[in-house]
């Protein structure tokens, strides 16, 4: 295995202590990329080559994998099917952190004729998240319980005293997917009915989060949990549901943001001279609301701002007020010009990674916490795993070790292990657990551990 040659692609927040991760296991690196600027960052810092490329050219891509052993690729999930596609070209074997995307799952059949391995999921959520439920799953059901109610909650937040803006959040990872996440639909299993949830509505169904520390958490529902009644063998359980925590205010304030039309990614002529006033504006329409929700603001905003409240008037009053505050703080409100933005949505990220990043020496938070509820023959069990990590951002952000570490050792354990060709998953048994058992041994990431009977 020593001087494995592995190429990664991208450069974003994650990659850097991947890198880290894989040299410090005798990995010989390279990283590609289309943004000069990270990449000269990763190279001066690690001293490796970094190279220019369009990873939607396959054939720019493949021409690149005759000198590695390996691909990791950490590009948007949109894109993996590119890069498969081009491993499956020249018999490399690949690694990601992100969910299998119908383009990468329809490759199955070419990866199994390639003689390859694709490893998929190995991150944080998903990634840790299914191994740590997958162990604790085998040991219930090992001990002669049945899984009954099952919820599992992940999150990647500011630190308590990073937590200083109105929208209680910043941005530790791709800032596109993490914000576009609030229109993500769900589905989960609850009291045996399958409830779907349509993305517009998806942050009306936050709910208090009481994890025994006193923060003002919420969670709602992530993704399609149906298909985890499988995956996870929870055929006994009549609620499956997985879930993502976020700060209170988050999500009363993106369901506003949503509503106002701030998500639409459809292409948006800005012309020339656009500001964010102009913008809201727009999005808000004619109708005047309560001049009472407007709250404290300067007085050429409040023509806006009343049409803003208009605009949400199926909405209670506090949240009114909560959202107009926030495209206050936000500069939303404000005469500042819109540049260079291909969408509404565009404008609006951009906007977010200047007003919600991390100062230097702010920490950021991951709190992952696993709820079973499991019957025995003579009792009913509470068990609750929950992991708490942090780090600080400008040094090694908390989840960007989170991300990068399940990656790394996935990769390692490729470079090690004979695997049968075709698409990979951390649920295997004896992967999972080793990928854990060196989590914990060496780098100290933990779960706690309760139990409780309960009537």
């Amino acid at each position: 295995m020593a001087g494995t040659r592995a190429l990664v692609f991208g450069s974003g927040l994650m990659v850097p202590c991947l890198v880290q991760n894989l040299l410090s296991r005798n990995f010989t690196v390279s990283v590609g990329g289309n943004i000069q600027e990270e990449l000269a960052r990763i190279a001066q810092k690690f001293q490796i080559p970094t190279l220019t490329v369009d990873v939607t050219n396959i054939e720019q891509v493949a021409s690149l994998l005759d000198e590695v052993d390996m691909v990791i690729s950490m590009v948007p999930a949109k894109f993996h099917h590119f890069v498969v596609k081009a491993c499956i070209q020249k018999r490399k074997n690949m690694v990601t952190a992100s969910y299998v995307s119908p383009e990468v799952k329809a490759l199955e059949q070419e990866i199994i004729d390639a003689g390859i391995v694709v490893l998929n999921e190995m991150g944080l959520d998903p990634g840790i998240d299914h191994m740590s439920v997958m162990r604790k799953v085998r040991e219930i059901q090992h001990a002669g319980g049945q899984i009954v109610f099952f919820q599992s909650s992940c999150g990647g937040l500011p630190a308590p005293e990073a937590c200083n803006n109105i929208l209680q959040y910043k941005i530790s990872w791709a800032p596109y997917g993490a914000l576009m996440a609030v229109l993500r639909p769900a589905k989960y299993l609850e009291n045996n009915q399958v409830i779907e949830i349509q993305p517009q509505n998806l942050m009306s169904t936050a709910q208090p989060l009481d994890l025994e520390y006193d923060l003002p958490l919420v969670y709602y529902p992530n993704g399609n949990s149906i298909n985890y009644v499988d995956l996870y063998g929870l055929h006994n359980a009549h609620t499956v549901k997985r879930c993502t925590i976020r700060y209170r205010n988050y999500p009363t304030i993106c369901k506003g943001f949503v509503v106002l039309g701030i998500y639409n990614d459809d292409s948006f002529d800005f012309g020339e001279n656009l500001t964010w006033r102009d913008l809201i504006s727009h999005l808000a329409g004619d109708v005047n609301g309560d001049e009472n929700l407007l709250g404290q603001i300067p007085d050429e905003m409040k023509p806006v701002a009343v049409k803003v409240a208009g605009k949400l008037n199926s909405f209670a009053a506090d949240e009114v007020k909560l959202i107009i505050e926030a495209l206050v703080k936000l500069d939303m409100l404000s005469t500042a010009p819109i540049r260079n933005a291909k969408s509404i949505f565009d404008a609006f990220v951009q906007l977010m990674q200047e007003k919600c990043k991390y100062e230097p020496g702010e920490e950021d938070l991951v709190i992952m916490e696993h709820r079973y509820i499991a019957q025995y023959s003579d009792r009913k069990v509470l068990y609750k795993s929950k992991l708490i990590e942090r780090g600080v951002v400008s040094e090694l952000s908390c989840m960007s070790r989170l991300v990068s570490l399940p990656a790394s050792l996935g990769a390692f354990w490729l470079a090690t292990h004979q695997h049968a060709p075709g698409l990979m998953y951390p649920m295997e048994e004896g992967f999972s657990e080793e990928i854990l058992s060196s989590l914990e041994r060496d780098f100290n990431v933990k779960f706690e551990e309760t139990e409780e009977i309960i009537n």
